[in-house]
């Protein structure tokens, strides 16, 4: 009966690794052919140069900013630019009339990565409306579109003129001190209070206590991880990642560049009337500059956004001037952080 029993028990667990081997290759499997299949379908797109066995554009990506690199692809090549990271193929478009083809024509057919770029986002992000496709993205956006009607961003004008009022108080103190202040980090608090008050009515010392410590560390790791993916194999990190993601969710569930001459200049002059802007047609001028996309999938809240930046800049630059640190450094963009920031924030002298 004894050997009976071990036989047994050798047989249950020969299956098991067989059943384990047969589900990695098979996963192995349709990996390569979604991989065969992806390449098929863009190999007529030129490929960005240091293309290597394996690693593809990998190595090329990690040495620097990354979003750097692939501007430098599109504005030495072709508007459309091909690049492989691993089995995963990636194109960059720098192109208007493509643009309104992903954004607007043709954007059914363009559904959003899940399961790679956005896939580091989906902790906390979830299913909702930024990563969503679809039907299921069709709904959401129905649901949440009468929160960001343009006559009710009225309330958001008082939460925004008290949020900047609390910063220019903290500023007042380094008027004229020599005394550095980091700007990035400033706008990042205030947005979040403006966020915090006007969606979910908390008070901006609660917004302070919770977001930066939770919010944004999470975040941080979130931008980290898409071209650093050796990062979820380190324990610690891990750990602290995802008792960041509980505890933020206990806490909310309880509460165009290279069609323009010199475009990396700060030239706003370029989209007023007469400027350079107005030499391409008017049929892919928005589709130039999309900060807040274009088409169905246009981001909800780019009024609020766009209101709330001119209150709190007009506020500012009303009773403050502002003068960078290290200007030498300024303009030097972070390689992992998304929305793209400065390297090094934006440290400022106020008079």
């Amino acid at each position: 009966y004894g050997i009976r029993s071990v036989s047994q028990a050798a047989l249950s667990v020969a299956y098991a690794l067989l059943a384990s081997t047969c589900t990695l290759l098979l996963l192995r499997w349709l990996e390569a052919d979604r991989w065969a299949r992806v390449w098929w379908a863009t190999r007529a797109i030129p490929s960005a140069p240091g293309n290597l066995p394996l690693f593809g554009h990998a190595l090329t990506l990690a040495r620097g900013c990354s979003w750097g690199q692939m501007y430098d692809w599109v504005s030495a090549a072709m508007p459309v630019v091909r690049f492989r990271v691993g089995t995963r193929t990636g194109v960059i478009v720098a192109d208007p009339a493509a643009f309104k083809r992903i954004v607007q024509t043709r954007q059914r057919i363009y559904a959003k990565d899940t399961d790679f770029s956005y896939r580091e986002f989906l902790p906390i992000l979830g299913t909702g409306l930024v990563t969503s496709n679809g039907d299921h993205w069709q709904r959401q956006r129905l649901l949440m579109a009468p929160a960001f009607r343009i006559d009710m961003l009225d309330t958001i004008l008082p939460i925004a003129a008290r949020a900047v009022e609390r910063l220019a108080t903290k500023l007042r103190k380094h008027k004229g001190t020599g005394q550095p202040v980091d700007m990035e980090e400033e706008f990042r608090l205030l947005t979040l209070q403006v966020i915090g008050e006007a969606i979910l009515s908390l008070p901006p010392e609660e917004c302070d206590r919770v977001f930066p410590p939770l919010y944004l560390s999470v975040m941080e790791e979130s931008n980290k991880r898409v071209l650093q993916p050796w990062r979820l194999l380190w324990p610690p990190l891990v750990r602290r990642y995802d008792a960041n993601i509980r505890a933020l969710n206990a806490y909310l569930g309880g509460r165009v560049h290279h069609l323009y001459k010199d475009p990396l200049a700060w030239k706003p002059a370029r989209f007023m009337p007469g400027g350079e802007y107005e030499q391409f047609d008017e049929d892919i001028r928005p589709y130039m500059f999309m900060p807040f996309i274009q088409g169905p999938r246009n981001c909800l809240g780019q009024f609020f956004a766009l209101l709330e930046a001119r209150v709190i800049l007009g506020a500012l630059c009303r009773e403050f001037n502002f003068r960078p640190v290290h200007p030498e450094h300024q303009g030097v963009t972070h390689p992992t952080v998304i929305p793209v920031g400065p390297v090094n924030g934006m440290r400022m002298y106020v008079d």
